[in-house]
């Protein structure tokens, strides 16, 4: 049986300037999960804070996701580099091997995670 989906409210897009970055958390697999957005251009790109490689999360203080440029998404740890719209991975170790995106919907100004239900099978209490 699928689990329960429900939304969780990630931050107002009014409060996001371009190259502003948040962090949130979400439920998956029965997990709280670290993600993080990314707003450029007018949208918000949501994606599992991990490196795909190292399976660590990319940032070292809280927010900072973006390399010196605000070009692209920049793991802290070994310098790989991924693209703000898609996440694949344009510089580093590992090519082929992409941030895996978050589901996310804007409604009323407020950007929204698609996430599990406290109470969906697998999760604690659930």
């Amino acid at each position: 049986m699928p689990a329960k989906k429900q939304a969780l409210p990630v931050c107002a897009l009014e409060s996001l300037c371009d190259g502003d970055c948040r962090e949130f958390t979400y439920r998956a697999n029965g997990e709280m999960i670290g993600g993080f957005l990314v707003y450029s251009s007018g949208m918000a790109h949501t994606y599992r804070n991990a490196c795909p490689d190292l399976g660590i999360t990319l940032n070292w203080q809280p927010d900072p996701f973006l390399d010196t440029r605000a070009r692209d998404i920049q793991c802290a740890r070994q310098g790989a580099s991924f693209r703000i719209g898609d996440g694949e991975r344009v510089f580093g170790p590992c090519l082929g091997q992409d941030l895996e995106k978050v589901p996310v919907r804007v409604v009323g100004g407020v950007v929204w995670a698609e996430t599990e239900s406290p109470d969906a099978p697998g999760s604690p209490g659930g």
